[in-house]
């Protein structure tokens, strides 16, 4: 568009004083180049040229004031027509401007208008207008889009991107808080809340991992915080470990040998191997699960192995 648009206002004489002047006046001091009859014709010159060649061809908006005096007249319906070809070759935009609450012709009833319903007071809609004309729009900027929508995360079935994060923030904790099993949501939340995830997201979210099996812990009546405390199930960290530990199976066969020569305790396995202590007790669940083990948790967080079935070496000589 150029610097300064040039504007083009069809209306009725008898609209000019109570309305199209002042208009046309706050058009142009917004920098848009009205065009009115009154300030461009002089006596002599060409109505046809003046109007036709100079104002409605140059034109990048054509404005049509209709009223109850404009609304029948010949000359507006003329000028309209003329524009409308005038759109459709040049892409002129048409902008309506709809005063007296009178009916709109048929042949604008698909371009969106502006009502006036007071002449002496339509500062919002003159805002429009001029933003119409300027291409100017009042949309919000967009905002950056939320982290949790690109950044990788666990891929598990069933679950969606916000699920998949606050399972991959809940294993980190409890791995770095090692033999406490109990993770407080609080601090969860404050973990995955730079990611965009709003608390009413989080908390849907918490539900339905405890609900499906992936979280578990005492659920309370409150309505603010239903699980002020969860603790991390086998599924949830075996779907972590895997997709976040390249030599898993390399951890897992080191667990597996030393409980074979005879290490009972997990904490001693983790602290020989530099291995964390969620990730050991995980290898023993894992185990148990296998029927290769079985063991007794204690409150330290700590595993003790209280059987080993003969097919775990077996299984660690394949």
């Amino acid at each position: 568009m150029k610097e300064n648009p040039k504007v083009f206002i069809s209306h009725a004489t008898e609209d000019k004083e109570r309305f199209i002047l002042e208009f046309a006046t706050k058009l142009r001091n917004n920098g848009i180049d009205a065009w009115v009859d009154k300030w461009e014709m002089l006596p002599g010159d060409s109505l046809v040229d003046k109007i036709f060649e100079e104002g409605i061809k140059e034109a990048d908006s054509f404005i049509v004031v209709l009223s109850t005096n404009s609304i029948s007249k010949p000359w507006i319906r003329e000028e309209l027509n003329t524009a409308i070809v005038k759109r459709i070759s040049n892409k002129t935009k048409i902008v309506p401007i709809v005063l007296d609450n009178v009916e709109v012709p048929e042949c604008l009833k698909s371009t969106l208008y502006e009502p006036i319903k007071d002449v002496n007071n339509y500062e919002e809609a003159f805002s429009r207008i001029k933003n119409s004309i300027l291409g100017i729009n009042d949309k919000p900027a967009l905002g950056k889009v939320p982290a949790y929508v690109n950044k990788p995360v666990l891929r598990i079935g069933g679950l969606n991107n916000i699920d998949n994060l606050i399972i991959e923030n809940a294993c980190k904790i409890a791995i770095e808080q090692g033999s406490e099993k109990l993770i407080a949501t609080t601090s969860l939340y404050n973990k995955v809340s730079a990611s965009g995830i709003t608390q009413e997201d989080f908390k849907t979210s918490i539900d339905i991992l405890y609900r499906k099996g992936y979280f578990s812990g005492i659920k309370t009546m409150s309505r603010e915080n239903p699980y002020p405390f969860i603790d991390v199930n086998f599924i949830s960290l075996e779907n972590y470990i895997l997709a976040n530990y390249n030599d898993y199976e390399i951890t897992f066969k080191i667990v597996a040998i030393e409980i074979a020569n005879g290490c009972r305790f997990s904490d001693k396995i983790a602290e020989k191997h530099n291995i964390p202590i969620v990730i050991v007790n995980h290898i023993f669940e894992k185990l148990k699960r296998s029927n290769l083990i079985s063991f007794s948790a204690v409150l330290s967080g700590n595993c003790i192995v209280n059987d080993i079935s003969p097919e775990l070496n077996r299984v660690l000589s394949d």
